[in-house]
């Protein structure tokens, strides 16, 4: 187990809020670096508006509309990218733990798990309510994770989804030529660099107490960003401008994952839940 105190990288450090009126709660932050800018800028000092969400269930927060409208990549990439952006699986607001995937794969639409209607509040809605329906195969993959102890401790009933929140580090499916995201090649570099500011923007609304990175490419993105190293199935924990998380890297497996990977994440889990 690896405990780190960490303070978060620039680019997480300079994301500025809108400034928006109505369910929010306003705060400043004094974050102290010495630090270069992803453009070019250095500052000893940046203080930031921060805007924290309070859930108000039906309006739609700047972000997702940011997100649901979002074509940066698609004038490059459209052929590779033919689907709408995913903002969420389900509804991340007040969930303790959120789990982080790499993007969305191309059978959420296929499949009609997800809408891909021209509409945002059509695909806003068919998002949200994502777990009301049946599910793909990775989340009855990454479901054990949250069972035994962990299902007592977070108090779901019918589905750990009722608790977990679950967002993309890239918000539109990739389709290469023999694959999703891994066939991507040259591409990769520029979706992130288009797409990471959404997933930073969530993390700081949504502040989860928990994070659980997915897959080798997010867990890797996450140890850049918080500096701090990465190892498969490690626990960690981070300062970000004064909210602290904990969390596990777990890597993604072509198949199920093995029972003893299983039982040592629902026991960090369950360790890390009873620490809060």
């Amino acid at each position: 187990m690896v405990w780190i105190i960490a303070r978060a990288s620039p680019l997480l450090n300079c994301i500025l809020s809108s400034r928006v009126h109505v369910f929010f709660i306003y705060s400043d932050f004094v974050i102290p670096h010495k630090a270069k800018f992803t453009n070019g800028i250095t500052s000893s000092t940046l203080v930031i508006k921060s805007a924290y969400h309070c859930y108000s269930g039906s309006d739609m927060h700047s972000i997702e509309s940011e997100v649901h409208s979002c074509r940066r990549c698609k004038k490059k990439l459209s052929e590779n990218m033919p689907y709408p952006p995913v903002y969420s699986f389900g509804d991340p607001s007040g969930k303790t733990i959120i789990l982080v995937g790499i993007n969305p794969a191309k059978k959420e639409f296929e499949k009609c798990f997800l809408s891909k209607s021209k509409s945002i509040e059509d695909r806003r809605h068919s998002q949200l309510s994502y777990f009301d329906r049946s599910t793909t195969t990775y989340f009855a993959k990454v479901a054990p994770f949250f069972k035994g102890a962990v299902k007592g401790l977070l108090g779901w009933e019918k589905s750990p989804w009722e608790k977990i929140g679950v967002l993309d580090l890239v918000k539109c499916t990739t389709i290469g030529k023999n694959g999703q995201w891994s066939k991507m090649g040259c591409h990769q570099d520029h979706i992130l660099r288009n797409c990471e500011e959404f997933l930073i923007k969530q993390l700081r609304i949504y502040r989860p107490r928990i994070l659980v990175p997915y897959g080798v490419p997010v867990c890797e993105w996450f140890a850049e960003h918080l500096s701090i190293p990465y190892d498969e199935y490690e626990s960690f924990k981070v300062k970000l401008d004064g909210w602290l998380t904990q969390g596990i890297f777990i890597p993604q497996r072509q198949g199920n994952h093995s029972k003893p990977e299983i039982q040592w994440v629902q026991r960090e889990l369950a360790a890390i839940l009873r620490s809060l």
